[in-house]
């Protein structure tokens, strides 16, 4: 299955990432694993995880950091439209297109 990114599921991403490395070099790798891992995990099994408040939205949590990918299966593709801190409000993202 292939992953398509939102242009702005793209920025959350690069913010998330820099807030890490400003932590440090080490915390930065283990978000960018875990991102990795779980984007790996939404291409192979894309039906799993749906979201409670969203039934057409897929919810997958990353293991080890408290941040999630809210994405959309479509025929072929999976879009990644929201990653996010598990505290941001639950419609943080969802109206995008």
């Amino acid at each position: 299955m292939e992953l398509i990114y939102h242009r702005l599921a793209v920025k959350d991403v690069r913010e998330i990432a820099r807030s890490h490395a400003e932590i440090s070099e080490k915390v930065h790798e283990r978000f960018w694993l875990d991102l990795e891992s779980a984007l790996e995990k939404i291409r192979r099994y894309p039906g799993q995880h749906p979201d409670q408040c969203f039934p057409k939205i897929r919810r997958r949590n990353l293991k080890k950091f408290p941040f999630h990918i809210i994405f959309e299966e479509h025929v072929g593709i999976v879009r990644v439209m929201v990653v996010r801190h598990h505290r941001r409000k639950s419609s943080f993202g969802m109206r995008r297109k």
